[in-house]
């Protein structure tokens, strides 16, 4: 991570690294118990270890700490702190500057739905205000921009333009760290339909390839735990384990403690215990109610549902509204469930990596049975 640091800010910024800041920096990634990290909700006092010459310097360099901070697993602080850079960037009138600060957070993401909503908003919306700036952007910020557009709008909006264009950009730019972050903002929107794990599959071995280039684990890892996720549903379990194991390994030698998260596979069968659900709740309560004997309220609970969330567990969230469909006999969320899964045909609901609700074919099957097909 230090080696990304002093590359980023020689390379793109002209700064060097102080003796100060390389004792720093090792603290925070060790987690150090002694560092008071309430402390840092003064974006000066991160900035200035990397330049004491202007808030300008300050405000650049600010986005190589906070990008360490995010794959240690401190997000709350980098996305605190981003928010505040972005905000500090906009009152000093130079939408070249804001560009480079809002687009700067290049942290990959492997879950596509965002904990924070409200943060996400901001940062897109300071995202499309810079892009629509009279100021004659550089292909680089442009990409950048459309990337974190892309990134930031998982699971909550239709941004593949933005992503195919970032990725594009990257591509002619030559730029390897660029294209990594282009590529996982590009996953995030690889969710329009079911039946993309190919798809998937592919921009995760991308991507491996390209980390290699930029020399970067941290985006080494995100494309592996893609491309287990995609061939978890592409029934390929020996690959995507050995994708995992070698996610497991670069997570111990380079301390990224989020990554294990992902590669712990849990399986339910027919079995689904009542708890937490979170935004994946109305999906499930019916299926939920019906096994607890109310019929009617699952029915009238299932009749007025949108479709799942565009995201990993948009299979998987069919496959409990197909199968809470055929039980009630309820042939609208019949006919919705079959179109909405037949591109996933041959496929597992399972590109989640995290969660296996079983194979497609097996419900496209009991849909049909069901009614789903000509009467």
């Amino acid at each position: 991570m230090l080696r990304e640091a002093r590359r980023k800010l020689s390379d793109e910024l002209g700064l060097d690294l102080s003796p100060a800041l390389t004792v720093l920096s090792t603290r925070i990634l060790r987690r150090d118990g002694q560092l008071d990290r309430s402390d840092s909700a003064s974006l000066a006092s991160i900035a200035s270890a990397y330049s004491s010459s202007s808030v300008r310097a300050q405000l650049e360099a600010s986005n190589v700490v906070l990008g360490s901070l995010a794959v240690a697993g401190d997000l709350q602080t980098a996305r605190q702190q981003r928010l505040a850079a972005i905000e500090a960037a906009a009152g000093l009138n130079d939408p070249e500057l804001a560009a480079r600060i809002i687009g700067g957070y290049d942290v990959p993401g492997i879950w596509t739905r965002t904990d924070d909503p409200a943060a996400s908003t901001a940062v897109v919306a300071a995202a499309e205000a810079a892009l629509a700036s009279p100021v004659n952007l550089t292909d680089r910020s442009r990409a950048r921009l459309l990337a974190t557009i892309a990134m930031e709008s998982r699971g909550a909006g239709n941004r593949q333009g933005e992503a195919t264009e970032a990725v594009e950009l990257a591509r002619n730019l030559g730029d390897s760290q660029l294209l990594c972050f282009a590529l996982s903002a590009h996953f995030m929107q690889a969710f329009a339909r079911t039946g993309l794990a190919k798809h998937r599959e592919d921009i995760g071995r991308q991507l491996i390839t390209t980390a290699f280039d930029a020399d970067s684990p941290t985006c080494e890892i995100n494309g592996r735990l893609i491309r287990m996720q995609a061939l978890c549903a592409l029934s390929d379990i020996d690959s995507a384990a050995l994708e995992a194991n070698a996610v497991d390994q670069l997570a111990v030698r380079h301390e990224r403690p989020l990554a294990k998260v992902f590669t712990r596979q849990l399986r339910h069968e027919d079995v689904l215990v009542d708890g937490d659900f979170g935004p994946y709740e109305p999906w499930v309560r019916p299926l939920l109610l019906l096994r607890a004997g109310h019929q009617a309220n699952a029915a009238a609970a299932l009749r007025h549902l949108p479709d799942p969330p565009r995201d990993l567990l948009l299979e998987a969230t069919w496959c409990v509204l197909a199968q809470t469909a055929c039980e009630l006999r309820e042939p609208s969320m019949i006919s919705r469930a079959y179109t909405a899964l037949t591109p996933a045909g041959g496929e597992r609901a399972a590109g989640s990596g995290v969660v296996d609700a079983g194979s497609v074919d097996d419900y496209l099957g009991m849909l049909w049975a069901a009614g789903a097909g000509p009467a």
